[in-house]
């Protein structure tokens, strides 16, 4: 599941016994791999978009994946070890400094680092929220067509629908994934979440990231994961 999931992220294209065994499963059968596929597609991880093609992952086999990346405890030492956080610590400004234009500078690396959307809520700063990375989400295959990303766009427009999302993440603690069907509104089931509450000069705010439920999610969370470590340093 690891390696599909790792394989479609990278191509965007469904993804077959072969491709898995000459990537990712050198040593293993087509037909061991087939017959896993099999077993995940019977179980509604992965599904086959056509007849003839490959297999892509449905919201539960990310959910599964993702589950398994927060329960692994060498994930969450590798992310804070291999994610960018020390690059990120130079795009959060000393106490005192243009809090927006470092959100603003900080929201930029992170939209191109994960490839997707970047947003901020820092209601003590700004009642605004502050977004990058528009470019970096209509370049995703899935929003080449511009009407694939209009619902996502719409929520950008509408303050007070995007405040109440993001109002969820800063009355709790920790990460909030939301993938696909998980989203309360239907028109965002193409897209998925990761956010998380940061305090800033002690005062608390909201950084997202949202992209296609293809999104790289252990990039998402070393990413999202290492703004909140910065800003306590």
């Amino acid at each position: 599941m690891q390696a599909l999931i790792d394989e479609y992220v990278a191509s965007a294209h469904p993804v077959g016994s072969s491709t898995l065994v000459r990537r990712h499963l050198a040593g293993v059968s087509s037909a061991t791999v087939r017959n896993e596929l099999m077993w995940l597609e019977g179980r509604g991880y992965v599904t086959s978009p056509h007849t003839s093609s490959g297999r892509v992952p449905t919201n539960v086999g990310y959910r599964s994946f993702v589950n398994s990346l927060l329960l692994s405890h060498g994930f969450l030492q590798a992310f804070r070890a291999n994610s960018p956080h020390g690059i990120l610590l130079h795009h959060v400004a000393p106490e005192g400094a243009d809090q927006l234009q470092n959100i603003a500078n900080m929201l930029v690396f992170l939209s191109e680092h994960v490839g997707c959307l970047a947003v901020m809520w820092a209601p003590a700063i700004s009642q605004s929220v502050t977004h990058r990375g528009l470019a970096a989400l209509m370049s995703q295959p899935e929003f080449r067509e511009t009407a694939a990303a209009l619902p996502l766009i719409q929520l950008l427009e509408n303050y007070g629908e995007l405040v109440a999302l993001l109002r969820e993440v800063l009355e709790i603690s920790g990460l909030h994934i939301r993938i696909g069907t998980e989203n309360a509104d239907s028109q965002l089931y193409s897209f998925s979440m990761v956010a998380s509450r940061v305090d800033i000069d002690a005062h608390s705010a909201v950084v997202a990231v949202f992209g296609p439920t293809r999104m790289d999610y252990r990039k998402a969370i070393a990413s999202v994961s290492a703004v909140v470590d910065g800003y306590k340093h």
